[in-house]
């Protein structure tokens, strides 16, 4: 095993996981000659990983555009982790892309943990600077040099412009989704990521106690790797507002 990954068990990853990242790795390094860098991040590297809820997410930084003769491989690679359930999602960005500081960030390749690879993805270049200022805080390395010495953090501005533009969606189309409240909400209010769980346990300190007991069971559903929603449509609707709200109380922006 590379001498980057021997420590990725401290980190409360399991064994599958540490051998499904490593040969996702060696696929990575054989077949994609312009890297410059692989970083862990994500709730694997925070700590957080919570199989089959959590996905292990790799950011890969290269110098120039990704081949299409290496995406078979790499597809492969995650095959394998999948059936021996590590599910590895991976973004490829150039340096040139994460230059230009705009939105949608022109990502040159997505690699889903259960869907085709894609070379024009707009909405998932919205979210991007998420990953990006993740990788920044909590990036591992697990090829190349530390995360801070390729990257620098995510541009406030694309920052809150992506939470913005995601945060509709986020209670109809995410895991944990009263989680993703909690972690938009202090994105936007504090400036920074954290795990999901992080995020409930924040959110039980800023937000009224009518919603502790909501949070209390999205917390609860994370920690047995459940994915679903705690609660009725309508009250997490209600609990969408009341991050608004928050939000809006905290920074004037508007969702």
């Amino acid at each position: 095993m590379p001498p980057e990954l021997t420590d990725l068990a401290s980190l409360g990853l399991p064994s599958d996981a540490v051998d499904a990242i490593a040969e996702f790795v060696r696929e990575v390094e054989a077949v994609v000659p312009r890297l410059l860098g692989a970083y862990l991040h994500g709730s694997a590297a925070r700590g957080a990983y919570a199989p089959p809820a959590s996905d292990v997410d790799i950011l890969l930084l290269l110098s120039g555009h990704c081949a299409d003769e290496a995406i078979p491989r790499l597809v492969a690679a995650q095959a394998s982790g999948r059936m021996a359930g590590t599910r590895i999602g991976a973004v490829c960005v150039t340096r040139a892309q994460l230059a230009a500081a705009i939105l949608p960030v022109a990502l040159d390749l997505v690699l889903p943990p259960d869907a085709e690879p894609q070379r024009d993805a707009a909405n998932l270049g919205m979210m991007f600077p998420l990953d990006w200022q993740d990788a920044w805080e909590c990036g591992v390395a697990l090829s190349g040099p530390p995360v801070r010495e390729v990257l620098t953090p995510a541009p406030r501005e694309m920052l809150t412009a992506s939470v913005a533009w995601l945060f509709p969606h986020l209670a109809a189309n995410f895991k944990n989704p009263e989680l993703m409240l909690c972690r938009a909400a202090r994105v936007l209010t504090e400036g920074r990521l954290c795990s999901k769980p992080e995020a409930g346990r924040w959110a039980l300190k800023v937000f009224d106690a009518r919603w502790h007991g909501l949070i209390g069971k999205a917390l609860a559903e994370r920690e047995r790797g459940g994915s679903q929603a705690v609660c009725s449509p309508e009250e997490l609707a209600d609990f969408q507002r009341a991050c608004a709200e928050l939000i809006q109380a905290a920074t004037g922006v508007a969702l």
